[in-house]
């Protein structure tokens, strides 16, 4: 009878001990997973504030207080990178296509990253558009300004949307609406606002070409070879 008793125990204090393991992992698990979400959170509010520097070097532009401010211009991009660097370190796929389609998408996004680039730095005169003091600049009406107004929104986009289908992660197209959401943001307030008063011919560009989405007259007029002078 003894013997039985000490079984039983035995057995209820293993059960015990299996159960406390369980709930040990359990909580472990989810503290890790709610630390690295905490993480991602803060990459997509990192990625936000670099909306707001973008917001200061523009108001720079046309109130111009200081040549140093437009630093904030690099440093928005900086943490643009950051964050989305930040977010595919910490974050798991949550699904995956065939190899050949992640290549795809891989080199979709990387061609998208490229254009984006390319809009902002080689289609615009690099140094009066950045390094300026406020000076009024002609706004560039060819090249891939002439199919819309906005086109780094596009490529912007298309990055994000061709990242997540080639890494899997969720996140990575969480975060890209958002900060699509913020750009488009961004180029409205730019296009109302700001460029109006520092860009000449501005306010004629508007009534020629589209704001973000290319029709078949700007398409057709594309040329990517000519570039203007923008601010």
């Amino acid at each position: 009878m003894k013997t039985l008793q000490y079984s039983e125990n035995s057995l209820l204090s293993t059960v015990s001990s299996d159960k406390m393991n369980v709930d040990s992992n359990f909580t472990e698990s989810y503290r890790s997973r709610l630390h690295k979400g905490g993480d991602r959170m803060l990459y997509i509010i990192i990625g936000c504030v670099g909306f707001l520097c973008f917001y200061l070097f523009d108001w720079n532009k046309i109130r111009f207080i200081h040549a140093g401010l437009n630093a904030f211009f690099p440093v928005g991009i900086l943490m643009l990178l950051y964050a989305t660097i930040g977010i595919l370190g910490t974050s798991q796929a949550h699904f995956y296509l065939a190899w050949p389609l992640r290549l795809i998408f891989g080199l979709l996004a990387a061609i998208s990253l490229g254009m984006q680039f390319y809009v902002l730095f080689f289609a615009l005169p690099l140094k009066e558009t950045y390094w300026s003091k406020g000076e009024k600049q002609i706004v560039i009406r060819k090249g891939l300004y002439g199919m819309c107004r906005h086109p780094g929104v596009l490529f912007f986009f298309f990055f994000f949307c061709f990242l997540w289908l080639a890494t899997g992660i969720n996140q990575v197209l969480y975060a890209g609406l958002i900060w699509t959401a913020m750009d488009v943001l961004h180029v409205y307030v730019q296009d109302r606002w700001m460029f109006p008063k520092n860009l000449i011919y501005y306010k004629s560009y508007q009534k020629t070409t589209p704001f973000l989405i290319p029709d078949r007259q700007s398409i057709k007029a594309l040329n990517i070879k000519e570039k203007g002078k923008m601010l």
